[in-house]
């Protein structure tokens, strides 16, 4: 079971250059890409350049191209403030904690009271809308992970912006995936189980 994977095909169905969607959206974009170059001219940065090229390639800049599993509720790569890594940021839906799954009628309302999460019926979790909310109280419980990404095994950003950007977004971005799999795949096959 994967976390994160790339939908290839939708890609390219859906590329307005018949090549990739994604390519299209980073050539799109290469003023806000040239910030990986670094400060004061210091040169390219790869940390700078991973988290520009996962942003574009999720939502909100694009959807359908870095697909999720359905507990996934978001995801983004930062720079670490304290030494200058790469650090991944995933937000997970998941069951109540075991002290609140009990049937514990003080904090329930007399049982049943409060809600989980719902599942759509392609297998998501959505929070409730508001006919939901008017009737019946909500509890979701989410977890927030936040893990150091190593570079090895990224691309080198860009020495310029007359490289080929969008590839080599592509390619950070294939490799980002088995990265945050690494860390997130395990989690979510205990949650599954």
């Amino acid at each position: 079971m994967l976390t994160f994977w790339i939908d290839h095909e939708d890609d390219r169905s859906r590329a307005s250059d018949g090549v990739s969607r994604y390519g299209a959206y980073v050539r799109d974009r290469a003023v806000a890409f040239a910030e990986y170059w670094g400060e004061d001219g210091e040169g390219p940065d790869q940390v700078r350049f991973a988290v520009k090229a996962w942003e574009v390639a999720t939502p909100p800049i694009l959807t359908g191209y870095v697909q999720t599993h359905a507990r996934v509720l978001g995801s983004r790569l930062e720079r670490n403030s304290w030494e200058g890594a790469l650090q991944g940021v995933v937000e997970l839906a998941v069951p109540w904690p075991a002290q609140l799954a009990r049937e514990e009628r003080a904090w329930r309302g007399g049982g049943g009271f409060w809600r989980d999460w719902e599942r759509t019926p392609f297998g998501g979790f959505h929070e409730p809308d508001e006919e939901q909310a008017s009737r019946a109280p909500y509890l979701l419980t989410t977890s927030h992970l936040t893990f150091p990404i190593p570079l090895d095994g990224l691309p080198p950003a860009p020495a310029g912006p007359y490289d080929d950007v969008a590839t080599i977004a592509a390619q950070t971005v294939d490799v980002l995936v088995g990265k945050l799999n690494a860390v997130v795949d395990p989690i979510i096959a205990q949650l599954e189980k």
